[in-house]
Formats: structure tokens, sequence, C-alpha cells
């Protein structure tokens, strides 16, 4: 039976699946399959009304490991199957990104983690679509839920993606579910029915309260339950007030009594899990001795202080230890306890790039560098003095695990800059800005706006070394009520030559990638602004036919050596930064309105593009 054993559990999947999306029970079943079922139960049971409910635990395949096994045993005879009769299947509104060793596994369990998180949340799904990318993410239409590391192996990947869906299950409750629940609920309880009609419960009502609590993590599967208590605390006139009170007295019936809290940790444990860290194989300890002229600390630190004098942000201490779990010659880097970089060095080779054509006359291990994708080369060191003559970038092991720690931190360093960071900020600008200051210490939401867009901008490595204009933009355009989003390109084209500086060459030219006006007026027709934050709308494969186009051209330009960088209208930056965000984290997009006067846009390519033509 062994070899039918994947079918059958996919079949219980699918089957329970059905049921929770409100299928009509054992019509979907293949008859003599059903039939069978009644005939199994009925020669273990006398009791008719155990019959039934046994029956139809398994027709719902809910998981039981008797029905399991009784499928098992029937298999072969009669081969179940599910009708035609199925509900369509919901569209598509989240988007789980992957890597390509990530991918087959978490879209091929996919049926049975729906089911368990439609278990553990009481919730159901949207449409969920799959795409393969380098930074492993979950997205809910336009919104970022949740992101993790690439090297997770394909079990962690589908766990930390089910752990994010339960975070957010609350985002999933539409008010179609919510009235489906309540008429199968009116249905099991008669007098809750009556209850409802005579208090005449608006459905937004049911809904405010079920995501109260699914925000707290407490499942909404008993629904008698919660809506007893909704009905008792009706009298209260603050729905809040109502949701928390429901909160109260349901959560411990639902969920358990909780463990008391743990003691809080003192600051010193809480120091134990360090913001960024560096792990080292046990071949690679040589690194860290502080009594050689030249060690991986002095570096690091080197590092630091060069990033908070040209980036303006300050990464918090790297600590440094040996792992002996990794292989000897491996390193990683963690940024608060989550890998962010996996790699592997050699202490007597260099790391060597340039042209492929210098590339292909140098011997050594072939390797594509981590920062900027381009092809490179590890060499021996008795050849780094060879190749730097030749006009080659050379770089020894120690800065180069230095510029690959430095590299990470400033991927994540919009995760970093917290309120503490924020407050610091000010603290350093009070002796030359107190005016800018004072306003900001006297106001929550200034504070609030200006920490998110120090987020963005962050999140796209903007360097906020001028931290007066960036503050003063804020309270310039406070009054005009723009969300954080549109504040952000506010400051960034307050900040133009800052933000162009590093990919000026000759002083004043800005080599970047642009694209056509076709191009452009299709990418703008495509906008969806039904929400806060536009987004762009294509269908998969024109998305990626989209997505290859940049691609390419990304590709070609760093091989030609030069910097990833597209410029267009100041309507497509956002959006189109966000559109290739998943596939090009590394790719910046200015927008036209960015470019200082004294610069001058000098295209390596533009971009052009055929929209299919309408059916």
């Amino acid at each position: 039976m062994k070899e039918n054993q994947g079918k059958i559990e996919d079949f219980l999947a699918e089957l329970e699946l059905k049921h929770l999306q409100g299928s009509q029970g054992s019509s979907q079943l293949n008859p003599g399959f059903s039939s069978r079922l009644d005939e199994f139960a009925k020669s273990i049971f006398e009791d008719a009304t155990l019959t039934k409910n046994f029956t139809t635990e398994l027709r719902y395949g809910m998981g039981s490991a008797l029905g399991c096994k009784l499928v098992e045993m029937l298999w072969d005879d009669l081969s179940p199957s599910l009708g035609d009769s199925t509900p369509p299947e919901p569209a598509p509104e989240i988007t789980i990104c992957l890597a390509p060793a990530q991918l087959q596994m978490v879209r091929g369990n996919w049926k049975k983690t729906a089911v368990t998180f439609t278990r553990h949340s009481g919730v159901l799904l949207p449409g969920v679509i799959f795409e393969e990318s380098e930074e492993p993410a979950v997205y809910f239409r336009a919104l970022e839920l949740g992101e993790f590391s690439s090297v997770l192996s394909p079990e962690d990947a589908t766990e930390m993606v089910l752990e994010l869906l339960k975070e957010h299950a609350w985002r999933f409750l539409t008010f179609d579910q919510v009235g489906d629940k309540l008429r199968r609920l009116w249905n099991e309880k008669p007098k809750l029915y009556q209850a409802s009609k005579e208090e005449r419960v608006p459905i937004r009502t049911y809904v405010f309260v079920l995501r109260h609590l699914l925000k707290a993590g407490v499942p909404i599967k008993d629904m008698d339950l919660i809506v007893e208590s909704l009905f008792l605390n009706l009298g209260l006139d603050d729905l809040t007030v109502i949701a928390e009170n429901v909160l109260d007295e349901t959560e411990e019936l639902i969920c358990g009594k909780k463990e008391p809290e743990p003691k809080k940790r003192t600051s010193h444990e809480l120091a134990i899990a360090d913001e960024v860290t560096v792990e080292l194989g046990h071949e690679l300890a040589p690194l860290m001795n502080t009594g050689e002229p030249k060690n991986l600390v002095a570096s690091i630190n080197k590092s630091r202080r060069l990033t908070a004098r040209e980036f303006g942000w300050v990464m918090p201490t790297v600590s440094i230890r040996v792992n002996y779990e990794l292989a000897g010659q491996e390193y990683r880097v963690l940024v608060r306890g989550g890998q962010v970089f996996l790699g592997q060095i050699h202490p007597e080779e260099f790391f060597v790039t340039g042209s492929l054509k210098d590339l292909a006359k140098v011997k050594g291990r072939q390797f594509v560098d981590p920062v900027y994708g381009v092809p490179s080369k590890w060499v021996h060191k008795s050849l780094a003095e060879k190749c730097e003559k030749k006009g080659m970038i050379v770089i020894d092991p120690l800065t180069f695990i230095s510029a690959v720690v430095t590299e990470s931190a400033l991927g994540q360093a919009y995760k970093l800059f917290t309120y503490d960071s924020f407050d610091e900020l000010l603290d350093a600008l009070a002796p030359s800005n107190s005016g800018v200051v004072r306003v900001y210490r006297d106001s929550s939401e200034l504070r609030s706006m200006a920490k998110r867009v120090f987020y963005n901008l962050l999140r796209e490595r903007v360097p906020i070394i001028d931290k007066n204009t960036i503050l003063e933009t804020i309270v310039q355009y406070e009054k005009q009520g723009l969300d954080s989003y549109k504040m952000t390109e506010k400051v960034r084209q307050e900040i133009a030559g800052t933000i162009c500086k590093e990919f000026l060459v000759e002083d004043s030219k800005l080599e970047a990638i642009c694209l056509s006006e076709e191009l452009e007026q299709y990418l703008e027709d495509s906008l969806n602004t039904t929400h806060d934050r536009p987004f762009l709308t294509f269908g998969k494969s024109e998305t990626e036919k989209l997505l290859e186009l940049f691609e390419k051209a990304v590709r070609q330009a760093r091989f030609e050596g030069n910097r990833a960088l597209i410029v267009t209208t100041a309507t497509l930056r956002p959006v189109l930064k966000f559109f290739l965000q998943r596939r090009l984290p590394r790719v910046s997009v200015f927008s036209t309105e960015e470019i200082p006067e004294t610069a001058q846009v000098a295209p390596t390519r533009t971009l052009q593009y055929s929209p299919p033509k309408p059916a």
C-alpha cells in the first residue's frame, strides 16, 4: 500500500479543503466508495448516530488515522475521486516567493499546509501563486507579510510560510466567510439565531470582533462561544471594548490556560542575541587574532566607521565567534539570529574581479561576486600582485569578509533602525539643530512618520547622511496629510544630490538604464490605484516577460562594469522599484525629479517593449 500513500494523503487533504470551502458532503465522492464507507461503519457500530458521525468524519478526511487506513484498504478497488461540482479556486491574492531549492516541495505540499492553517485559525486562505526568487517572502496583494532566508531547508521554509500566514490570519477573513460561518451557526444553534434577530447585530460587528481575536492569536473555530460572548457585551458603546471583553472571556476556553510568562531577561541577557553576528568555521579562527596587525575585528570596525561616514547609518557592533557546526572554511552572517549570508573562503586565496577577458587569463576558481553578481575568481595569493598590475580589483580575505558583513548589514539596515536609533539620531543633531529636534520631541506622530521614512529610505539603501534635510522636509510637508510612501518620495527629491552622488561618473554624468516612452506609458496604464499604495498589475506570463526584460538589461550593465541603475518618471519610480524588488533587490530606481540640475543622464540602453494586443 505504500506506493499509494502519497495519493491517499493528497486525496484526504483535497477532500478536507472542499469541505472547508463549503462543498456538499458525500456527493463529491465516488458513489461506490461512499457506499463501502457506510457498510464498513455499520459493521463496527450498532448505533445509527455513531455510524453517521463516523462515515461523515471519514468522508471529509479530517485526519483520522482510522480513516486514512480505511481509504488505504479500499483505494485499489474503488479509486475514489472528487466530482466536478467543487467550488472554483479563489482568485490569487497571496504571492509566495521562494528560492529554487524550496519552491517544488513547498508548492507540492501546499494543500496540506492550507488545511493546517484553516484547522488552526478557522479562516480560509485566498488564492495563492508561487514565484521563484532569491529573496523569499510572502505577499498579500501589495503588502509584504514577511521575508526569510533563501538557505532555509524546504521543510523550514514551509514552516516559516505557515507561521507568517497564521500571524496575518485576520487579513484573510472576509465578510463572505463570516456570513457563511454565521449561517452554519444559525442552523446548528436556532436559539442563537433568534437572539441575533432580536439584537440586530450588523455583519461588520462580527467581522471586527473576529479579526480582533485573530490578531491576538485566538482561533475563531468555536463560533458559538464567541457569538454568545458578543451578545452579552452588546450593551457597551465602544466596539473595541466589546472586542476586548470577548477576547478576555473566550481566550482561555478556546486556547486553554496560558503558562505564566517567564521572568523578563535583563539587558545583559538580551544582549546575547546580537544585532549582527559573524560565525566562522574552525579553520578561519586565526582571522580573529587581534594580536596580528591585520585581523577581522579591526577590518570590520574600519568598515563600520566608513559606512557611518559615507552612508550616515551606524552599523551595530558586530559579534564574531567560532561555530564548530560549520565546515572548516565556511562563514556566515546573522542579523538578529537569522542567517542572511553563508559563504566559504580560503585564507590563502585573494578575490579578483575585472573584465571577462582579463579573468579568462587568470588561473583560479570561478566565482560570482555575492554583492554585485559579477563574474570573479579566487586566485592564490602569489598571483595577487600580477592581477593588480593588470588593473584588476584585488581584495584580501579579511577585507572581503568585512565587505560581505557590511553589505549584509546594509541590506537589513531598515530592520535594524529602531526607535532607539532614531532617538540617538536626534541626540546627535540637538547641538546643531535644536529647533527641529524640539519639534520631534514634542510630537509622537512626527516621530512615527520620520521613523517610517527612514525605514523606506534604508530599505532602498539610500544614504541618510543629510539627516537635517530629511527631518526638515518631513516637518515641511506634514500638514499636507501625506502617507509615509508619498512623504518618502518628497524627501528623496530634496536629497537628490546625496542619492545620485555614488552613481555619478566624470562628476556630472549619470549612466543609467532608461525606459522608452511607449514602455513608460504601458506601465502607467497598468497601475492599480485602488489601494493606498499603487502597484503594477499584469498576468503571470506578462509579469515574467517584463521581469526578464529588466533582468537582462541589469545583467548586461553589470557585465560591462556599470552600476545597475534605472531612471524613470516620478509616478513610476516607487511602483517599479516594488515590482522589481523580489527579483532584483539590489537594483536602484531613480525618478527624473531626483536628478540634480548639474547632472546629466547618459543612457547605457533604452528598454523597448511591445505590450500584448488586447484580445
